[in-house]
This record gives structure tokens, C-alpha cells and sequence, in this order.
């Protein structure tokens, strides 16, 4: 199962929400869940409107996702893989660093290569999960991948 989250996140000071109507966001989350596990690629759009990077945010955007959608579905922060796509458009896996050993916060997000860095190498990643990238979700990672690196003019507002 596919679902599309877009997330505002107008700055480092704002907590990140999940979007409100038509208003303009900042990060698109692709989620695939199987039961109590989830894939979630995030990807930063280039021109933010101002806003915080994925990057940047990662932490707070992660809490934001768990609290509200992943959570609430039955599955915990540590059945979780976690991708960002940046707004160089390289691809990089997120691990949670949980401090405290709770899975509360406070935890800090490292960052590492996701193989070459490409989306090759992201739906590798996500084969050898066991879910499925079809054509069907190829086409819509594709758009949500075309609108992050749109002109803001032409962006789904």
C-alpha cells in the first residue's frame, strides 16, 4: 500500500505538520506499509518557499510522521526505513538514533549513502524489503520526484 503524505515545514523554529488544504509544502512523504512495517522516502522539494530542508528537519519530520500517520496504523518507529531524497536529488538512508533507548524522544538522525544514491538504488532497496515498486508506483514516484524539481511556477500548489 502507497499513501502520500505532504508535510509544511515553513522553518527550523515551526514544528512540521501535516498539510492543510492547498497550501504550500515543503516535503512530500511516499509511504509504503506491509502490515506492521513501513518504507517512507522523503523528498525535499528545491524551492521551499522558504522553509526548513528534509535535511534539516529530518528529526522533527520523523516525529511528526510517527505521531500522526505511522503510529496511529499499528506500526512502530523501529519497523521503519527511513530514505530521504535531498534537494540535490541524491538519495540517502536515515537512521534513528534513539539516546535515550525509549524510542522517546530526544534522538538524532545520521545519515548514509543509499548505494549509488540514485532512485536505482533507492528501489533496490525497497526490493529487498519486499515491497513492491510497480509501474503503477513508479509513475507516481516520478511525479512526486518531477514536482520537487519543477520550477515553482509550475508546482502543485
Amino acid at each position: 500500500m502507497l499513501q502520500t503524505q505532504r508535510i509544511v515545514c515553513p522553518s527550523m523554529s515551526h514544528p512540521p505538520r501535516l498539510r492543510r488544504g492547498d497550501e504550500p509544502f515543503h516535503c512530500t512523504a511516499l509511504i509504503w506499509r506491509d502490515g506492521e512495517r513501513a518504507l517512507v522516502l522523503l523528498v525535499d522539494r528545491r524551492e521551499r518557499n522558504g522553509g526548513a530542508s528534509v535535511t534539516n528537519a529530518a528529526d522533527a519530520i520523523i516525529e511528526t510522521l510517527l505521531d500522526q500517520v505511522l503510529e496511529p496504523a499499528g506500526v512502530a518507529m523501529g519497523n521503519v526505513r527511513w530514505v530521504e531524497r535531498d534537494s540535490m536529488g541524491c538519495f540517502d538512508e536515515l537512521h534513528v538514533i534513539d539516546e535515550w533507548g525509549l524510542s522517546l524522544q530526544p534522538w538524532n538522525v545520521a545519515f548514509s549513502p543509499c548505494g549509488e544514491r540514485t532512485l536505482e538504488s533507492f528501489k533496490n532497496i525497497a526490493k529487498a524489503l519486499g515491497f513492491t515498486i510497480d509501474a503503477d508506483t513508479v509513475g507516481q514516484l516520478r511525479a512526486v520526484l518531477e514536482d520537487a524539481d519543477a520550477p515553482p511556477t509550475e508546482r502543485i500548489r
